[in-house]
């Protein structure tokens, strides 16, 4: 697409008698051990300015810089004026331009205007977007190292808040040693702190050259891909600001790969397709394969989840995803409502009947997504009939209350106060499970580590469609008291099944179900589990006078 298609200014299109008049600057990186901008390199402000998002690590692919003009993003800027002092200054106007032509957010890349059908960043389309292995291995070797400097920073504060304490108890007196305390120490710190950033980067780039000319991403590795589910549980929205390489989109999974979300993907993907689809939305830190967890134990077969057993019984197509928990629930609800316009649209078969499946946190990314799709008026919201969710914290996780609770304490003490820095680092989707927010305007512009304060609206089910939800204890009874106290022993029942002292998810009379004697992950694949939702589907069904569709 030429430069001039896309509105740039004349002064920025491309130039066939002289060369293009934009600016190089080499990218953005900040002293890791330092915390200092390197000598002549830009400031995080003009990155930020010219594409709304701080230490921006993206590389567009390289159609489309050219079709903008201005090369890879992560290395190319506007031209800038210039003050007095020889500081470059972004020119706004010029930041304007680029942030017109590029939508980025999120997990989304794509030019203006392309709407719904943007271009993702999925496994199947990683080379063409610029992201390879070895870029991979490289940004997990600097992770590893920014975790190192992150402990390291950690046990530097706490000696010198302990160290702060003592010499303000012994008072001028002891001036000197702490001059000379203070000056050894900091030289020591910023040698360990440097060692172990250096290490594992330069060992990412060892291990990364040697995979230079392997295409495949980490996720198709299964242990790699686990691995990188539970980095993006724990600090995804990090990920996805420092890091993105190892950032999870939203993506429809099979057969180990992404789908691309186009008729002829969803053919291939799925030849024996059904005009009945069961859609499954795993919980924190899980990919799709946990969908078949104990299914050798379970079943005699490594391959039977309830997904399979629903296609054989009641023919629904089962469609299982994969995205990045530890973004806000809210905004994988929203991409939510937004990928399942894409798998309706591009469906080999009209679609009859949507039933939304989702386990812990995917309880809650259904419902944010079923409010998003609504209030947008998207078609496919008309197509839910059933909505099931499986050990859902509705109103929230004892172990997220626990740990606020915890980092609040430690941030009483000067001497403590790091651990608690430390703590607060979790993502944005575990802090959510705090409550169950499944809005923005639960966290928008307040304190997320606040204590314990509970700011959850709850958003109405979709009218046309039965929520149910199926609920467990570690205990056979259900009123025993150990049940009780540990629940499945990450959620406890009052909050699985929506029925707290001051909130109330509206679930129905024999809506819900309790199973007890299991833990929290035997929801993702027991026969039980299976049993209750072939029951209220099999039994709507006939309600319906319907006949199972293959």
């Amino acid at each position: 697409m030429p430069a001039a298609d896309l509105g740039l200014p004349a002064a920025h299109r491309r130039q066939p008698d002289r060369a293009r008049p934009v600016q190089v600057v080499r990218p953005v990186w900040r002293s890791t051990w330092t915390g200092r901008t390197r000598p002549g390199r830009d400031e995080p402000a003009r990155r930020e300015a010219l594409t709304g998002s701080p230490q921006l690590d993206y590389q567009v692919g390289r159609k489309l810089g050219d079709d903008l003009a201005v090369g890879r993003l992560q290395h190319v800027a506007r031209p800038t004026s210039t003050t007095r002092g020889g500081e470059h200054k972004s020119d706004p106007r010029d930041a304007k331009v680029i942030a017109d032509q590029i939508r980025l957010r999120g997990d989304w890349l794509a030019p203006a205007g392309s709407g719904a059908h943007a271009r993702r960043w999925t496994d199947v389309e990683r080379e063409g977007a610029g992201v390879s292995r070895s870029q991979e291995i490289r940004a997990a070797g600097r992770l590893v190292g920014a975790g190192f400097v992150e402990v390291v920073d950690t046990v530097r504060d706490v000696h010198r808040a302990v160290a702060d304490r003592w010499f303000g108890v012994l008072g001028p007196a002891a001036l000197p040693v702490r001059v000379l305390h203070d000056g050894i120490t900091s030289g020591v710190y910023r040698v360990v702190r440097a060692g172990h950033a250096a290490i594992p980067t330069a060992a990412g780039a060892v291990v990364a050259r040697a995979a230079v000319g392997d295409e495949r991403p980490l996720c198709a590795n299964p242990p790699a891909g686990l691995a990188l589910a539970v980095l993006n549980g724990v600090w995804g929205d990090a990920l996805r600001r420092r890091y993105p390489e190892l950032a999870l989109a939203m993506t429809v999974r099979a057969d180990g790969a992404d789908v691309p979300l186009t008729a002829r993907g969803f053919a291939r993907a799925y030849p024996a397709a059904t005009a009945r689809i069961a859609v499954f939305v795993h919980g924190l830190c899980e990919t799709e394969q946990y969908w078949s967890l104990s299914s050798q134990r379970h079943h005699g077969s490594e391959h039977s989840t309830h997904g399979s057993r629903l296609h054989h019984d009641l023919g629904y197509t089962p469609v299982y995803l994969r995205y990045n928990t530890g973004l806000h629930i809210s905004e994988n609800g929203e991409q939510l409502a937004r990928l399942l316009d894409d798998v309706v649209a591009g469906w080999p078969v009209p679609v009859a009947e949507v039933v939304l499946i989702g386990h812990s946190m995917g309880g809650l990314v259904v419902r944010s997504a079923c409010h998003h799709g609504a209030a947008a008026g998207r078609g496919w919201t008309r197509l839910v009939r059933h909505v099931f969710c499986l050990g859902t914290p509705h109103l929230g996780a004892l172990l997220e209350k626990g740990a606020n609770v915890g980092a609040w304490l430690l941030a009483r003490p000067a001497e403590t106060r790091p651990l608690s820095r430390l703590a607060n680092l979790r993502s944005a989707g575990i802090k959510d499970l705090r409550f169950g927010s499944v809005v923005e305007e639960d966290w928008r512009d307040v304190d997320p580590d606040e204590f314990l304060r509970d700011r959850c609206t709850d958003v109405a089910f979709l009218p046309h469609a039965v929520y149910h939800f199926i609920a467990t204890t570690v205990t056979t009874e259900r009123d025993h008291p150990f049940g009780r106290v540990v629940g499945d022993l990450f959620v406890r029942l009052p909050s699985a099944s929506g029925q707290g002292r001051r909130r109330r998810i509206p679930f129905e009379l024999g809506h819900g179900r309790h199973v007890g004697g299991l833990h929290h992950f035997d929801l993702l694949n027991h026969p039980a589990v299976y049993r209750q939702i072939h029951t209220w589907l099999a039994r709507a069904d006939v309600s319906a006078g319907k006949r199972p569709s293959r």
